[in-house]
């Protein structure tokens, strides 16, 4: 009698878990921070890396995924234009695989002063 209340306990819960993840989308991908991505593509070296034309594909391919997060998060502070300009040139200079653009795109200062 026992078992089968734990049992029917864990499978209602589990209905749960199931029908909140379909909720919400189930499987939607949660969006890198700018902070994630500064990390990950400026500090880390990889957008010089991949400018210089010495990157795998495979991080190649991981850098257009921070920048595609990058350019889908809010503006913090500044021209939301001037952001989404910044952002596009970045991605557009890293999808086309053109280091000397993803080089002048990827100019610090212009965007911290901007936007930070």
């Amino acid at each position: 009698m026992i078992r089968g209340l734990l049992v029917g306990a864990v499978a209602v819960f589990g209905l749960f878990l199931l029908c909140d993840a379909n909720s919400e989308g189930g499987d939607k991908k949660k969006i890198a921070s700018i902070k994630t991505v500064m990390k990950k593509a400026m500090k880390s070296g990889l957008c010089k890396k991949v400018a210089s034309g010495k990157a795998s594909e495979k991080e190649k391919k991981q850098l257009i995924a921070l920048f595609t997060d990058l350019a889908a998060n809010k503006c913090p502070k500044g021209e939301e234009d001037s952001w989404k300009a910044k952002t596009k040139a970045l991605l557009d200079a890293a999808k086309a695989g053109d280091g000397e653009a993803l080089a002048k795109a990827a100019d610090c200062g212009a965007c911290h002063k901007a936007h930070k």
